[in-house]
């Protein structure tokens, strides 16, 4: 089957059990992972839309006054669902409302196989900020024209599952082996999706450069960086002055640069306490900048005298932010190399040896800690760090999570086969190792 349609509605409230009605209707239908044709309608209630559906949706009461009503066009919807699949974002809603109204004149209720793309942008999309979908059309730049409208809405559904597809093809068969062990716990009907990849892969000789395999578990090849950091023989005050004053690199390279009052001045300030070896104390306001204040110095001294600096946070969060945001930033703008690495506590590291274990085990999985299996699994295909922190997960799945953590090894044995592939032996080795 290679037929399928996208369904989404906008109703006058959240459950049909409550006599809430659908006032619109959108349908995408995709064949050949081709958008192949579209369907809308508006549908009247036959009761007023409340307030905050009209503020959300931007439907009034007199768009639907003189619009069919859902029996009328009951047939003409059901008929868009014959043999295929049917997706929606958060399939539960939409095709519950449609097969209660479906109910409510004895027509026959939709039995297809479904596919959900909350469900399945979380497993293959694990590292998205978010999963509505506004997040997620802005997370894989899906231009999303008219939020909240049922055709607008089904069509950027429709893109989404043609990526969700797409990545699903790039998946190692090992990864696709384990997501149909826990498939029968999935909302989705995955299975013939996952089987199609599984048989193309037996007949292939594609070879995943970056991607290694370990007793069954596929996970991204650590990257060998090969730091080569240079002396930087410019005087500090040199060096603040190309980056900070007029026409200097952060004027130039920034857009919307704006100086800021004390910011050099507490760069200047910790280099003085780098030079005297004493303790520095400063207070500064929001909007100094003190991220790149502080980060400046540190780095020239590090740099200057070959040696490590550690900086500490207060929590993980700004620690990822440095990492992620300030220091691929001050890359850009000074001269020489530097490396830099985060070493958070053995907690937030996941363990090869404790998943595979937990892998074997899945008969008493409920739903959350299955769906957080599959997304570890995608996951470990994209990290780097094996730092759980760049997972979305689910409620339950964070707490399941902790029986995954290199945390509840103990005292890794380095015997263990995982020992060498270990997130937090890595990061460990990296951060005694770099600048």
């Amino acid at each position: 089957m290679d037929k399928y349609v996208v369904i989404d509605l906008e109703t006058t409230g959240h459950s049909p059990k409550n006599n809430d009605k659908i006032i619109e209707v959108g349908i995408v239908v995709i064949e050949n992972d081709e958008i192949v044709d579209t369907y809308s309608t508006f549908l009247n209630p036959k009761q007023t839309i409340p307030p905050f559906i009209v503020n959300l949706t931007g439907i009034s009461n007199d768009d639907v006054a003189d619009a069919p009503t859902f029996e009328e066009k009951a047939y003409e919807i059901a008929h868009y669902f014959e043999d295929c699949y049917i997706i929606a974002h958060n399939i539960s809603f939409d095709l519950g409302f449609l097969n209660a109204e479906l109910a409510n004149f004895n027509i026959p209720q939709l039995k297809n196989p479904v596919l959900d793309t909350v469900e399945l942008a979380r497993i293959l999309f694990p590292t998205s900020a978010g999963f509505k979908l506004e997040k997620l059309a802005e997370f894989l730049d899906i231009e999303h024209e008219d939020p909240h409208r049922a055709l607008s809405d089904a069509y950027v559904t429709a893109k989404l599952f043609l990526k969700i597809k797409e990545k699903l093809h790039t998946l190692p068969i090992e990864t696709i082996d384990h997501l149909l062990q826990l498939e029968p716990k999935l909302h989705s009907d995955l299975f013939a999706l996952l089987y199609a990849q599984k048989k193309a892969l037996q007949y292939t000789e594609d070879i995943y450069t970056h991607i290694e395999t370990y007793r069954g578990i596929a996970y991204k090849k650590p990257v060998q960086d090969n730091p080569n950091p240079g002396g930087y023989d410019c005087s500090y005050g040199d060096f603040l002055d190309e980056l900070y004053e007029s026409n200097g690199v952060m004027e130039t390279k920034l857009k919307h640069y704006e100086k800021r009052q004390g910011q050099r001045q507490m760069s200047e300030y910790i280099q003085e306490g780098f030079d005297a070896k004493k303790h520095v104390l400063i207070e500064a306001e929001t909007g100094t900048g003190k991220s790149i204040a502080y980060l400046i110095p540190a780095i020239y001294e590090a740099v200057r005298n070959d040696e490590r600096i550690v900086i500490s946070t207060h929590t993980t969060q700004l620690q990822s932010q440095l990492l992620e945001e300030e220091i691929p930033l001050i890359r850009s703008l000074i001269p020489f190399h530097f490396s830099a690495t985060l070493l958070k506590g053995k907690q937030h590291y996941i363990s090869f040896e404790k998943l595979e274990r937990e892998l074997e085990q899945i008969e008493d999985d409920n739903y959350d800690i299955v769906l957080t299996k599959a997304m570890i699994l995608v996951w470990l295909l994209e990290t780097e760090t094996g730092d759980i922190d760049e997972v979305h997960l689910p409620s339950r799945g964070t707490l399941f999570y902790q029986k995954l953590s290199a945390e509840s090894e103990g005292t890794f044995d380095p015997t263990s086969p995982w020992f060498s592939r270990s997130y937090y032996q890595r990061a460990e080795n990296e951060h005694n190792k770099r600048i």
